[in-house]
């Protein structure tokens, strides 16, 4: 069986029947085949490797949620049949693809979906059920169930099993087969005040062979060790990753939990390593709102002997499922990025730490759940959403190869040295050492707590730890002082011992502004224009560093080093060189600035980060906008009035048209802005006729200025020709004293992209004038922060609004996505 993460409560909203319908009649097991549409190969080059990939559209079934492999080399599919009318399923297909037979369960009062299948060594299978009464429009108020069935060689039911009901956290559930025959099941126990497990072994007659459960945490996966024990995967509190391992009969063996506070480790996959250890992955957040591919090996004693991230380059990649490989471990993510970086991203990993990754060449529309491996092909089960139906899909592409990664030291440890989570640090000789995590505040009776452990000359990665001390304690239990990486003295203490691991800060700043310079929203430059150097101003802890600059273009993808390279090339900032070509020296004082070459980069718009090279992996990159325009192409900007009267304490708002958009539009943004009195709020809404993925906007206002804006690097589609794009609103406010009088607000476009990622020129700004009559207010000059929600388009968004008068300023933002 593949393990594959499935959160139950959003499957049943998916797989939910408006209806449910009867069981549907399934063909014979010899019955003839159901035909399979395929699409071409599609041949996909990513970082210099040539992969292939194979699509087809899966008939009988319209989501699938899980796989297992039959004994014959064919598979069991189960999901449901279509998006909102149909009811669990179960596809039984042969080694060929043919359909054998196909079932379908479910009730005219109860909402049925297919959360897991396995198979083992007897024919047929068994299948998760998640069961809730009532209907999609009138779903019961009491919590799912969980149901495991039985299916025959024929798929005909031979018994059901009731087992209760699901986590009131919306919690996951799973399932292993065993060698006798007989199936693993993990459930989460239902219990406000504790997370714990629940795992029963269900023989082939139904009876439960043992029942135990365990404290810890929730799973999310488990899986047959090669002794016959089984491997649970899950996560307790906050995020942070836990796993158990008990034997076959439920005794416990390992039952750890990997991170701390503040760590957030997932994890989807766990297989057995060779010395009785265990090899686990899925990913972790280095920093706020970055999730990377990471695994870790543990002893068999559940220590850790390694916990690595990889790929620094991949942004909020999400785990989903893993399936284990002949050696090691394969695990599927979500990406899901700002400038269009969705899809989905394969990584193998190895226990020696062994890594490759590759794009799964999944159309971005297409969800993958689950996953096959066999004879170096992945086969990724998933569903198309499209036109409130859905599609099963099948995407069939090469196993990424697991290379050796080697570490480079960059920083030898040293006692009450400070030190930067993502380099990589080192110990000399050939010992082996624990490193322990000090706390804050403890007794004599609070022992430091054990995060890894390390040998002599290899060096580790610090990406995964947090930040805080540490110190370093030999076999004997003795801590010791490092100088330049060398154990140099025993210590009375862990804390006469530590040193300081702590995050880097990186921001770009305005570098011509005099006070309090403000990270640059984006920046537009015309090279045809003879515009071509653009500077960004660099704030960081430490001086002296190294600095990694990438580019990532909308609609293309990442820039390649080489042309970061030649952008920074011919600047006067410290450019790495052919060796190094995307890194810059960062020195130390107040004139410390990026500045790149326009006229080197094709039109577009491009992201901006920088961050520490020797920390990317831990550090949350410094970000910014460039937009690159090397040919005019105006397109205009009017307003249905241009002269607006604001009664006291309300609002008043026009329309903004944007015509000349011949090609197409994939991301635009529009800015607002006034000064001086009165001192109204601004706003800035798309229309519905812009239709986006993704966007956010915000406002803040106080009484010397105003702004507001709305952007989306996401759109889908937008009318070609003119068209109203946005409205514009200014807005009074019984929360301060603003007065009447005249005034002016400038409101225009920042940019405008086309389909093909080429901006077009864009207009000066719009003046609107607007006159607040008196108000009358008795109230200070205070705050008034706008809502906040998300929507996707075509749906509706939801928000909070709240004030006082504690103040002359005030700002507000909000976000919508799909």
């Amino acid at each position: 069986m593949t393990r594959r993460l499935v959160p139950l409560m959003v499957v049943l909203l998916a797989v939910a029947p408006v209806a449910a319908l009867p069981g549907v009649a399934a063909a014979d097991a010899g019955s003839a085949a159901r035909p399979v549409a395929t699409e071409q190969p599609v041949v996909t080059t990513q970082n210099q490797t040539e992969y292939r990939t194979q699509n087809e559209t899966l008939d009988g079934v319209g989501i699938v949620t899980d796989v297992a492999t039959a004994g014959d080399g064919g598979e069991y599919l189960v999901g449901a049949s279509e998006l909102r009318t149909g009811n669990a399923t179960v596809i039984r297909r042969t080694p060929a693809g043919e359909v054998r037979w196909q079932r379908s369960f479910g009730t005219n009062d109860t909402i049925t979906g297919a959360v897991g299948v396995a198979s083992g060594p007897l024919p047929g299978a068994y299948v998760l059920e998640q069961v809730r009464q009532g209907t999609v429009r009138e779903p019961a108020d009491e919590l799912p169930t969980l149901r495991l069935r039985r299916l025959g060689p024929d798929g005909a039911t031979q018994w059901t099993k009731e087992l209760g009901s699901t986590s009131r956290y919306g919690g996951y559930a799973d399932i292993v087969a065993t060698p006798g025959g007989g199936v693993a099941v993990a459930t989460a126990v239902v219990d406000e005040d504790r997370e714990a497990t629940r795992l029963r072994h269900v023989t082939p007659d139904g009876a439960t062979a043992w029942d135990r459960s365990y404290g810890g945490g929730v799973p999310r996966t488990v899986t047959r060790g090669d002794s016959g024990d089984l491997l649970v995967a899950g996560e307790v509190r906050f995020g942070e990753a836990w796993l158990l391992r008990v034997d076959d009969e439920g005794a416990v063996e390992l039952n750890e939990t990997l991170g701390g506070p503040f760590a957030d480790r997932r994890i989807v996959g766990a297989a057995p390593t060779d010395d009785g250890g265990v090899l686990v992955a899925g990913s972790a957040e280095t920093n706020f709102a970055n999730q990377r591919p990471w695994a870790a090996r543990l002893s068999a004693d559940g220590d850790v002997t390694w916990s690595r991230t990889f790929d620094a380059d991949a942004q909020r990649t999400y785990p989903r499922a893993a399936v284990r490989t002949d050696d090691g471990l394969l695990v599927l993510h979500d990406v899901d990025g700002e400038l269009r970086e969705r899809g989905t991203l394969l990584t193998h990993v190895t226990p020696t730490g062994a890594y490759g990754a590759t794009p799964a060449g999944v159309d971005e529309r297409t969800r993958p759940s689950t996953m096959r491996v066999d004879d170096g092909e992945v086969a990724l089960y998933g569903t198309t959403y499209e036109n409130r139906t859905a599609t099963a899909r099948v995407t069939r592409t090469a196993l990424p190869a697991a290379e050796a990664t080697a570490f480079r030291a960059d920083a030898d440890v040293a006692t009450n040295e400070t030190f930067y989570r993502g380099q990589n640090l080192a110990l000399s000789g050939n010992a082996t050492y624990g490193l322990y995590e000090v706390p804050d505040e403890y007794t004599e009776f609070d022992e430091p707590r054990r995060v890894r452990t390390l040998t002599g000359g290899e060096p580790f990665e610090t990406a995964t730890l947090t930040a805080g001390e540490y110190a370093v304690r030999n076999r004997n239990g003795q801590w010791l002082r490092i100088e330049d990486g060398k154990p140099a003295a025993f210590a009375d203490s862990a804390d006469a011992a530590a040193f300081e691991l702590t995050d880097q800060y990186v921001r770009l700043v305005d570098p011509d502004a005099d006070r309090f310079p403000r990270p640059p929203e984006s920046t537009v430059v015309e090279t045809y224009d003879d515009e071509s150097t653009v500077t960004f101003g660099i704030e960081s802890t430490p001086e002296n560093f190294t600095a990694e600059v990438s580019l990532y273009r909308l609609q293309d993808g990442p820039v390649s080093p080489h042309a970061v390279g030649t952008a920074l090339e011919s600047t006067e900032d410290g450019w790495g060189g052919p060796e190094a070509p995307t890194h810059v020296e960062v020195g130390d004082g107040a004139d410390r600035n990026l500045t790149l070459d326009a006229s080197a980069l094709k039109a577009g718009l491009y992201r901006v980060s920088v961050t520490g090279a020797e920390t990317a992996d831990a550090s949350d990159p410094a970000r910014t906008t460039l937009v690159v325009i090397t040919e005019e192409r105006p397109v205009s900007l009017t307003a249905a009035n241009t002269s607006l009267s604001v009664p006291a304490n309300g609002s008043a708002d026009t329309t903004l048209t944007l015509g000349g958009a011949d090609e197409g539009i994939s991301a635009l943004r529009l800015d607002a802005n006034r000064s001086g009195a009165p001192a109204v709020g601004l706003r800035l809404d798309f229309t519905d006729a812009v239709d986006y993925r993704s966007a956010r906007g915000g406002a803040g206002w106080s009484s010397d200025r105003s702004d507001a804006y709305t952007q989306s690097l996401d759109v889908e589609s937008a009318p070609n020709g003119s068209f109203e794009v946005a409205t514009f609103e200014i807005r009074d406010s019984e929360y301060r004293e603003t007065g009447g009088g005249t005034n002016t607000a400038q409101v225009g476009l920042t940019w405008v992209v086309d389909e093909d990622g080429t901006p077009y020129t864009v207009p000066d700004d719009i003046v609107v004038t607007y006159e607040v009559t008196d108000s009358g207010s008795d109230g200070d000059d205070g705050d008034e922060s706008g809502g906040s929600g998300s929507a996707g388009s075509g749906s509706a968004g939801s928000g909070s609004e709240s004030g006082s008068a504690a103040g002359g300023s005030a700002s507000a933002s909000g976000s919508e996505s799909a």
